[in-house]
């Protein structure tokens, strides 16, 4: 039966092939376009305006590859033509000639947060639209054919399959059993250990979009932070749109999963500020940390998951430099972009935690130094399971007193967030502080404490 489908997707595929390109040769008359150059700094120029059928180009100017495609990520679905399919190499261009009017938003689907527009004219394009819109329906009915068989696709085949295959898998999961269990399929298809691939984790971003279609903000509460936030991310991203309005709708969401301290909470809260990151008009990464603030009482959460989106920090050329990066940044900001600064080291740049500790020890600036040893600790306090002597064990590398009692105290405060073993016992392990920063420590982790007693 599958071989059935492929091979009347095939004759269908190919005569539709050779009628859509010549009628797209016939259609290129006009003015020649536009180029827009992809950059460091983003796409330039960002917005252009040209007529329905001129050719657009898109320039490589940077080191890295870079890929334009039509909004939303990660699935591109607004005007799925426009996609290259593949990164653009350094020194390379991709020409598209787009067909339909109207104002299109898209981004770099490596760097989301990098966002340009395009303007279409109102020449008279009309039998190109119907072309466009021929060819359209039948790329969906020859979906619709090959993917029949993928709806049952068990989780062991699915790990197997490359990213089409995948991301066909899903869609067909969404058709005829909805997001909710398309997400539930592919969460429960990974161990729990599993460390997300960008692969992975546009699949979660492009069912978190289609979980809102279906559920509307609430959908937020259905995500859990596997593949690094990306169900989160797609929610935000969609229920965010072109304004704000929803903004305090998904921060109520995120509270039924738990008070402000839970973490939970917290992680919901992380890919809010994803989605911020993703909305932000700006390039400037300040902009759309400030965002952040039109929530609730507690931001740290979401100014990391816009650190994250942003991708601050990976194109810096000195690894061990990274920290001071943060000097820049308001205090309010520091303790996420030392959360940051600290995963890159440790996971893109393997330096290991105990020389980033002497690191965030050596910085200068004060506040840059106390964010980055909260994150030691907080890291260390992640990595115990609860276990007062691994905490120890990570903080005791800090000389300083003052540095020792920090980390401690961020270790223990993150114990009794995430509810490990022995959590309600964990202020005791505050009397290993042998300065007056001992009381601070008992205050703060009791503080904690209360809020899950």
């Amino acid at each position: 039966m599958k071989n059935h489908f492929k091979h009347i997707a095939t004759v269908v595929f190919f005569g539709v092939i050779v009628f859509y390109l010549i009628a797209v040769a016939s259609s290129r008359k006009g003015p020649t376009g536009a180029e827009v150059f992809m950059t460091a700094s983003g796409f330039s120029p960002r917005k252009i305006e040209i007529a329905v059928g001129s050719q657009v180009t898109f320039t490589n100017n940077d080191t890295i590859p870079h890929w334009p495609a039509s909004n939303f990520h990660p699935d591109h679905a607004i005007y799925p033509e426009f996609d290259p399919r593949k990164a653009v190499k350094p020194g390379f261009s991709w020409s598209f000639i787009p067909h339909k009017n109207g104002v299109f938003q898209y981004h770099d689907h490596l760097v989301p947060t990098s966002k340009g527009t395009i303007v279409l004219g109102s020449e008279s394009q009309k039998q190109n639209n119907r072309l466009t819109s021929f060819f359209s329906s039948i790329t969906m009915l020859i979906d619709n054919l090959n993917n029949r068989w993928e709806t049952t696709v068990s989780a062991d085949r699915f790990r197997k399959l490359p990213y089409k295959g995948k991301y066909k898998a899903i869609k067909a999961m969404i058709k005829e059993q909805g997001a909710v269990s398309a997400w539930q399929f592919i969460a429960s298809a990974y161990d729990p250990a599993f460390r997300s691939t960008l692969d992975t984790h546009n699949l979660a971003h492009f069912i978190g979009g289609k979980i809102f279609e279906e559920k509307g903000v609430e959908g937020i509460t259905i995500c859990t932070p596997l593949f690094v936030y990306g169900c989160y991310h797609g929610v935000a991203e969609r229920a965010l749109g072109d304004s704000l309005d929803t903004l305090s709708d998904l921060e109520k969401a995120c509270r039924r999963l738990g008070h402000i301290h839970t973490y939970l909470y917290q992680t919901c809260l992380h890919g809010i500020g994803h989605g911020l990151g993703t909305f932000s008009d700006s390039p400037n990464l300040e902009s759309a940390l400030v965002l952040c603030d039109r929530l609730g009482p507690d931001q740290s959460s979401c100014y990391s998951g816009v650190f994250m989106e942003f991708d601050f920090g990976s194109r810096n050329e000195d690894s061990r430099g990274l920290i001071s990066l943060c000097d820049r940044f308001d205090k309010k900001f520091k303790l996420a972009c030392a959360g940051r600064m600290v995963n890159l080291m440790e996971k893109t740049y393997g330096i290991h935690l105990t020389e980033i500790t002497h690191i965030c020890v050596a910085q200068k600036d004060l506040q840059t130094r106390d964010a980055c040893l909260e994150i030691i600790g907080m890291t260390a306090g992640t990595r115990s399971n609860g276990k007062p002597e691994i905490v120890l064990e990570k903080c005791s590398v800090i000389g300083e007193d003052r540095a020792f009692a920090a980390c401690i105290t961020a270790a223990l405060v993150k114990i009794v967030e995430q509810q490990f073993p022995g959590w309600d016992k964990a202020v005791a392990t505050c009397d290993k502080i042998h300065t007056p920063e001992r009381l601070t420590c008992r205050q703060l982790v009791e503080a904690e404490m209360a809020w899950f007693r």
